[in-house]
């Protein structure tokens, strides 16, 4: 069960580990890092699904599919999320609409995983 969900695991964590650090690095100071660190969160926010895929290291098409499901849900939290924060904390009806960019990514990955097989 570990292994199915070993990749979903690891993007979640570097997210995560990126998500402190802008925390830590806006308390700092240390804004030329704050800067790079939020790059690296909207790329993680938006692509989880993909890193997730990338590091399970699965052969089965289904259990890939499988992963896809659930790591589009995580992705589609942290991008409105993300979002959420670059709009100064205040809601809008378009944050909304930027949980469909991961969800359009993980469609295009779920249709090519599909037509391979």
């Amino acid at each position: 069960m570990l292994a199915k969900f070993r990749g979903l695991i690891f993007a979640s964590t570097i997210f995560w580990l990126f998500f402190l650090l802008h925390i830590v690095f806006a308390a700092l100071n240390f804004w030329n890092l704050f800067n790079l660190v939020a790059y690296s969160l909207f790329f993680c926010s938006h692509f989880h699904t993909l890193i997730a895929l990338y590091f399970s290291n699965l052969d089965d098409a289904l259990t890939k599919l499988n992963l896809i499901k659930v790591s589009t849900f995580f992705s589609i939290i942290y991008s409105i999320g993300y979002w959420y924060a670059v709009n100064d904390m205040n809601f809008e009806i378009w944050i909304f609409f930027t949980g469909l960019v991961p969800l359009l990514i993980s469609l295009i990955i779920f249709r090519t995983i599909n037509t391979d097989n």
